[in-house]
C-alpha cells in the first residue's frame, strides 16, 4: 500500500531585504560581429535573498516496485502526460522507470542488452515529452525511441558516435555535443540531428576552453533563453554561449557576480574542493539558474579522496577519473537564480542533499534530490521553488 504524505513547506526562506541598489546590473555590449556580450562582473549577489523549496512529490520510497534503488538518479517530466522518467544510478539499473505526479510506479521501459532496444547500461542521457521516450545509448552510438506504454517505436546507430551529451530542443530535433575518441580530436562543433537520421554540423558553434588542459574543461549543455536555442558552458568557469540551431553564435554571458561562489581548482590538497558548476538552466522567463557544487563542512573529511582526484590519472575528456566519486561527499549544493533582464541576483538556496538536479515540469523549473529517510531508506524528492 503507498505511503501518504503531506506537502511540507521546509523554513528556509527569509524576506529579502538585501541592498540591490549596489548592483550595476548586466553590462551588454557588442562586439564587431553584432553578437551580444553579457557581462555579469556587475551583478551584486543578495546574500539575504533565500529562495523558498516547497515538497510537491516523493518518487521511490513506497512498497513494491516503485522503492528507490540508488542514493541519485537522472529525472525527466512529461507535460502531456503527467510522467516523470526516472534513471536510478546504481550498476545494475538499465531501464527508464515511469512514475505518475503522485510518485505512483508505473512501468519500466527497456532492459540491459546489445540487441535492439537494450541499453548498454543505465541511459541517463534520456528525453520524455508528448508520450515519446528517446534515449542516447551508451557510448553515444546508437539512439533507442519507445512510446511510454513500453513500444518499442525505432532505433538506429548515431551517425555522430561518442556523443558526450545532448538536449532536447523539439519532438524532432536534438543537439549534440560530440566529443573525440582522443583529445586531440578536440574542439568540435555542436551537432544537429533529427528523428528523421539527418545530420549537421554547426560550423558556428566550435566552442574550446581557454586551458583546454584543465581536467575541469568538461562542457555543460541546456536549451537557451528563448526556444530553438542551446547554451553550453563550462563547469570551472562562467562562460556562457548561445547559439541557434542553424550555427549562429545569439549571445555569450560571461563575468562573475560579486559574491559569487569563486570557480577555482585547489592547489593543494589540504585545500576545500573546487567549486564547479553542476547545471546551467534557462526559464521560460529567461532567467538564468545555475548549481554549483560548493564545499561542504565536513569537506575536511575527505583530504585522502582530495589527494587521489588531484594526482589522479585522467579520463579521455580530461575529467579525473575519481572526481565524480569525490565531489558529492564533500560539497554541497546551491541554487542560483538570476534576472538578466533587470540585472538581479534573485535568490540562493544551499541543499543538505548530496546533489540537485534540475527539471521543467508545467512550463516551470523544480529542483530535485535524492534524500535519506530516518530509516535512511532513499526516495527522490521534486521541489517547486518560489522567489522572495
Amino acid at each position: 500500500m503507498a505511503r501518504a504524505f503531506a506537502v511540507v513547506l521546509f523554513p528556509l526562506a527569509i524576506a529579502c531585504t538585501g541592498d540591490r541598489g549596489a548592483s550595476r546590473g548586466v553590462d551588454i555590449t557588442r562586439d564587431s560581429a553584432g553578437i551580444a556580450l553579457l557581462a555579469m562582473d556587475g551583478v551584486v549577489m543578495c546574500e539575504e535573498c533565500r529562495l523558498t523549496v516547497e515538497l510537491d512529490a516523493r518518487i521511490g520510497d513506497r512498497e513494491g516496485r516503485g522503492l528507490a534503488e540508488a542514493e541519485w538518479a537522472a529525472l525527466d517530466y512529461d507535460d502531456s502526460t503527467g510522467l516523470y522518467g526516472v534513471v536510478w544510478a546504481n550498476d545494475e539499473s538499465a531501464e527508464v522507470d515511469l512514475y505518475d505526479r503522485t510518485g505512483r510506479y508505473i512501468r519500466s521501459i527497456g532492459r540491459r542488452g546489445q540487441g535492439p532496444g537494450e541499453f548498454a547500461r543505465a541511459p541517463y542521457q534520456f528525453d520524455l515529452r508528448d508520450g515519446t521516450l528517446t534515449v542516447m545509448n551508451y557510448p553515444g552510438d546508437d539512439w533507442i525511441v519507445y512510446r511510454d506504454d513500453g513500444t518499442l517505436v525505432d532505433s538506429w546507430r548515431n551517425p555522430e558516435p561518442r556523443a558526450y551529451e545532448f538536449v532536447q530542443l523539439s519532438p524532432d530535433t536534438a543537439l549534440l555535443v560530440v566529443l573525440g575518441r582522443r583529445n586531440e580530436d578536440l574542439p568540435r562543433p555542436l551537432v544537429s540531428i533529427s528523428s528523421r537520421r539527418t545530420v549537421g554540423a554547426m560550423p558556428g558553434s566550435v566552442f574550446t576552453h581557454d586551458d583546454p588542459n584543465s581536467p575541469f574543461a568538461t562542457p555543460l549543455i541546456a536549451a537557451g533563453s528563448a526556444p530553438g536555442t542551446v547554451a553550453v558552458g563550462w563547469r570551472d568557469q562562467l562562460l556562457i554561449r548561445e547559439w541557434s540551431t542553424d550555427g549562429e553564435l545569439l549571445r555569450v554571458l560571461r563575468g562573475e557576480p560579486q559574491g559569487f561562489p569563486v570557480l577555482n581548482a585547489p592547489r593543494e590538497a589540504d585545500d576545500p574542493p573546487p567549486n564547479l558548476l553542476a547545471s546551467i538552466a534557462f526559464d521560460r522567463r529567461g532567467r538564468l539558474w545555475t548549481l554549483t557544487n560548493v564545499p561542504a563542512d565536513t569537506w575536511a573529511e575527505h583530504r585522502d579522496g582530495l589527494r587521489e582526484f588531484i594526482g589522479g590519472r585522467t579520463g579521455p575528456v580530461g575529467v579525473p577519473v575519481t572526481l565524480i566519486n569525490s565531489l558529492p561527499r564533500s560539497t554541497a549544493p546551491r541554487l542560483d537564480v538570476f534576472d538578466l533582464e533587470r540585472g538581479l541576483h534573485l535568490g540562493s538556496w544551499v541543499s543538505d542533499a548530496r546533489r540537485v538536479g534540475l527539471v521543467e515540469r508545467d512550463g516551470e523549473l523544480a529542483a530535485y534530490t535524492v534524500e535519506l529517510d530516518d530509516a535512511l531508506e532513499p526516495s527522490l524528492r521534486v521541489y517547486r521553488v518560489e522567489f522572495p
